[in-house]
C-alpha cells in the first residue's frame, strides 16, 4: 500500500540527513581540539590603545622554568593595582601567587622585577573568571606546612654566663669519659640553667684537673717567665693543700691523700686563697682575661712604668689596688668566696681547657676519624636487623592466626598452649633484638657527636635564625636524672634569632617533642624547595636525626611516647 505520492522523498533518508547535519554543527560548537582557545590566556589589553606604554612581566610560570610572555598597559595596571612605572623602578617588591608562594623571576638586564596580573591572579577578564580546575589523577594536593610554635626561653643568667655553662657542658661531654670524670657531678649539668651545685662541682673539677695535670708526663703548654712546667705547678698546689690539712701524717700513699683532700675540699668549698692559686696557675699558662688579679699584673705594670709616659702617682695607685686585692684573696681562707658565680664558672672553664694540652687528649684528637666506617657498619647492621625483624614479625602473625584457628576448635587446648608459649618466646625475642639495636644506635649517635671536636650551630635559615643542638650529658645508666633537666637543652632544638614571625627582636627559643621537631624538619624541607637553599635541607636532616635519637631513647630508657 502507498499512502503518499510517488514524487515525495523517502522520510527515512530525509531524517538521516537532518541528524548528520545537526550532529556536525554541534561538534563544531564544542571546539574539540582547540587547545589554544582552551589552555592559553587571550592577549591582555588587546582593546587598549597601542600608544599606551606596556609593562613586560619578568616572572617565571608556576612550577616551570619558562618565562611569562604577557604584558599589560600602564593604564590597566594602574587601575587594578595602583602601580606605575615609577613605583616599579623605586620599589624592589616581592610578589606572591594565588597560593601564597613567592613568585620567582627570570634574570633581566635591569634590576626591575614585576609580576603581571595573570601571575598574581588579579586579572579580571572572562577567561580568568571562567577557568575551572582540571581533575588530575594521582596528583598530590599542595599542602602548605606551617612552622611549629616556638617557646621563648626565659634566661635566668646573662648570655655570657649561659655560653660559659654550655662550653663547660660540651667540653665535659667530649672529654669527660677520657679522664674519668664522675657522673655524679656531670649529671646536674644536663639542665643548663638548673642547680649545678656549684660549690661541690667547682671543688671537684679543680681537684680532679689538678690531679690530671700533676700526673701528666708530656704536656705541650709552657709556662711564662718561669722554669716550672704546668704539671709541676699543679703538683705543688696539691702538695700545699695537703700540707695545710696535715694529710701526710695520717695517710701513707699519695692516692689516699688525694681522695682525703677531695673530700675536705668538697665539704669546705673553694676559698678565695685557693682560687688565687688557681688563677696564678692559669696566668703562668698564659691564659688571658682572668677575673682575679695575679702577680703577672704587678710585673706588667712595673715594666710599663719605664716604657710609657704615665704619671708615677697614678701608676703607684693602680699597683697598690692590685696588691690590696691580692692580699684580700690570700687572707680569705674560709669557704666564703670573694668571686661571683659568673667568675667562678669562668675560672672552671679556663682550668678545664688546660687539659686539652695534655698528651692523652692530644693523642685522642690525632686519631683518624672513623665516622664514615662506623656509619657504613651501622647501615649494614640496620639492613640485617630489619630483614630479620620482618621475618620474625611474619612468623608472629602466622602464630596469631594459628591460635585463632585452634581456639575455635574443641579438644585443642594442649596444642593451643604450645603455640601460646612459642608466641610469647618470639615476642620476647623481637623486643630484646629491637632493644639491642636501639642501644647500638644510641652508642653510634654518641660517638658521632663526640667526634665533632668543635661545637657550632647547625646553620642559619632565611629568616636569620640560628639552630643549635646540644649534647645529652646523661648516659644510658643515668636516665632517672632527667628530673633535673629541661627537655629542650639535651633533647630539643635551641633557636637564637627573631623567630618565625619576624618580630625583629633577637631571642632564645626552644622546640621540644618529636611531633614538633618532625614538623620543623618538614617545614625546613619545604622552605628549601621554595628558596632553593640547600643549607635548610642540611638543618632538616640534623633535626630528623634528633627525632630518631629520641625514639631510640624511648625504646631503651624512658618508654614509648615519653618525647611525643
Amino acid at each position: 500500500l502507498c499512502f503518499t505520492s510517488i514524487l515525495a522523498k523517502p522520510p527515512a533518508k530525509e531524517t538521516a540527513d537532518d541528524l548528520s547535519s545537526k550532529l556536525e554543527k554541534s561538534i563544531r560548537r564544542l571546539d574539540i581540539g582547540d587547545t589554544k582557545k582552551k589552555n592559553e590566556h587571550p592577549s591582555p589589553c588587546s582593546q587598549c590603545k597601542k600608544t599606551i606604554p606596556r609593562i613586560q612581566c619578568t616572572a617565571l610560570k608556576e612550577n616551570s622554568d619558562k618565562p611569562c610572555t604577557y604584558s599589560f598597559c600602564t593604564d590597566c595596571v594602574k587601575k587594578a593595582t595602583g602601580e606605575d612605572l615609577e613605583w616599579i623602578k623605586n620599589n624592589n617588591a616581592s610578589f606572591v601567587s594565588t597560593n601564597g608562594r613567592p613568585i620567582k623571576h627570570r634574570s633581566v638586564l635591569t634590576n626591575n622585577k614585576w609580576a603581571c596580573l595573570i601571575c598574581r591572579g588579579l586579572c579580571p577578564c572572562e577567561y580568568c573568571k571562567n577557568v575551572t580546575p582540571r581533575l588530575v589523577f594521582n596528583a598530590k594536593a599542595a599542602n602548605i606546612i606551617q612552622p611549629p610554635e616556638l617557646t621563648p626561653v626565659d634566661l635566668i643568667y646573662s648570655e655570657e654566663e649561659i655560653w660559659t655553662r654550655l662550653q663547660i657542658r660540651e667540653l665535659l661531654f667530649r672529654f669527660g669519659d677520657l679522664h674519668k670524670f664522675d657522673h655524679r657531678f656531670i649529671g646536674p649539668l644536663q639542665n643548663v640553667q638548673g642547680d649545678w651545685r656549684l660549690k661541690r662541682f667547682g671543688a671537684y673539677v679543680v681537684c680532679h684537673v689538678l690531679t690530671i695535670l700533676s700526673s701528666s708526663i708530656h704536656y705541650d703548654l709552657t709556662c711564662l717567665d718561669t722554669e716550672d712546667t704546668v704539671p709541676q705547678k699543679a703538683k705543688r698546689i696539691l702538695s700545699g693543700w695537703m700540707a695545710e690539712k696535715k694529710l701526710s701524717q695520717v695517710y701513707m700513699d699519695t692516692e689516699t691523700r688525694r681522695q682525703a683532700l677531695l673530700d675536705i675540699v668538697l665539704q669546705e668549698g673553694m676559698s678565695g686563697k685557693r682560687w688565687l692559686e688557681i688563677a696564678e696557675l692559669l696566668a703562668a699558662a698564659q691564659v688571658e682575661d682572668l677575673p682575679i688579679p695575679t702577680n703577672r699584673d704587678l710585673v706588667r705594670k712595673t715594666r710599663n712604668q719605664d716604657d710609657m709616659d704615665i704619671d708615677d702617682d697614678e701608676e703607684e695607685e693602680r699597683i697598690r689596688e692590685i696588691e690590696l686585692k691580692i692580699r684580700r684573696f690570700q687572707k680569705s681562707s674560709r669557704s666564703l668566696s670573694l668571686l661571683s658565680l659568673k667568675d667562678e664558672l669562668k675560672l672552671i672553664h679556663m682550668l678545664l681547657e688546660l687539659i686539652l694540652f695534655e698528651q692523652e687528649v692530644k693523642q685522642s684528637l690525632s686519631v683518624p676519624n672513623k665516622t664514615k666506617e662506623i656509619e657504613l657498619e651501622f647501615k649494614k647492621l640496620s639492613k640485617e636487623f630489619f630483614a630479620e625483624d620482618t621475618k620474625n614479625k611474619s612468623r608472629r602473625n602466622a602464630l596469631k592466626n594459628r591460635m585463632t584457628q585452634l581456639s575455635s576448635v574443641r579438644d585443642k587446648q594442649e596444642e593451643l598452649g604450645k603455640v601460646q608459649i612459642e608466641l610469647d618466646s618470639l615476642e620476647t625475642f623481637i623486643r630484646d633484638e629491637r632493644l639491642k639495636f636501639e642501644t647500638q644506635k644510641i652508642e653510634r649517635d654518641t660517638y658521632m657527636a663526640k667526634a665533632q671536636r668543635r661545637t657550632g650551630p647547625l646553620g642559619t635559615d632565611h629568616l636569620g635564625n640560628e639552630y643549635w643542638l646540644f649534647s645529652n650529658m646523661l648516659s644510658l645508666h643515668h636516665g632517672n636524672d632527667l628530673r633535673n633537666s629541661e627537655p629542650y637543652w639535651a633533647y630539643g632544638i635551641i633557636i637564637i634569632g627573631p623567630g618565625f614571625m619576624q618580630s625583629g627582636e633577637r631571642k632564645w627559643w626552644s622546640i621540644k617533642g618529636k611531633q614538633n621537631l618532625s614538623l620543623l624538619a618538614d617545614w625546613l624541607k619545604q622552605e628549601e624547595r621554595i628558596h632553593s637553599n640547600e643549607a635548610l635541607g642540611s638543618i632538616a636532616n640534623k633535626v630528623y636525626q634528633r627525632v630518631e635519637h629520641l625514639t631510640a631513647l624511648e625504646w631503651v630508657v624512658y618508654g614509648d611516647g615519653f618525647f611525643s
